[in-house]
């Protein structure tokens, strides 16, 4: 299940608990992992069949950082490779126009960062 919101501006405001993108996937073991995504500038984020696509809304005009939280509790860790990520039950190929982000792990959780990315590129992603 993939979901995104778009913003028509940069006139954006959200609380700490909203996520205008989310991911859900079964995992290996018949559990669930999901990304989320928290950024600091209206989301021009997309949903389409087996993709996802985020980025600013255009005429974004501060510095855009982006959080996509990973949480997949069950096999391997996930592993992050410039085009393809593996998680889980999941396959990711990766189109990245931010450069490479921090990458944390907590756990079962994960969290990439891009941070002062630029408001015309995009983070593309498509599930094979």
């Amino acid at each position: 299940m993939i979901g995104a919101e778009r913003h028509a501006s940069d006139r954006y405001s959200a609380w700490e608990q909203y996520t205008p993108a989310t991911v859900h996937w079964q995992l290996p073991d018949g559990g669930v992992g999901w990304m989320a995504v928290r950024t600091n500038a209206a989301p021009a984020f997309e949903a389409g069949p087996r993709t996802f696509t985020l980025a600013a809304a255009e005429g974004t005009q501060k510095a855009v950082t982006l959080e996509l939280r990973i949480r997949a509790p069950s096999g391997e860790p996930p592993s992050f490779g410039a085009t393809r990520w593996r998680l889980p039950g999941l396959e990711v190929e990766v189109e990245n126009g931010w450069g490479e982000p921090q990458i944390e792990r907590d756990g079962p959780e994960t969290r990439l960062r891009w941070l002062a990315a630029s408001a015309r590129d995009r983070v593309s992603l498509s599930f094979p």
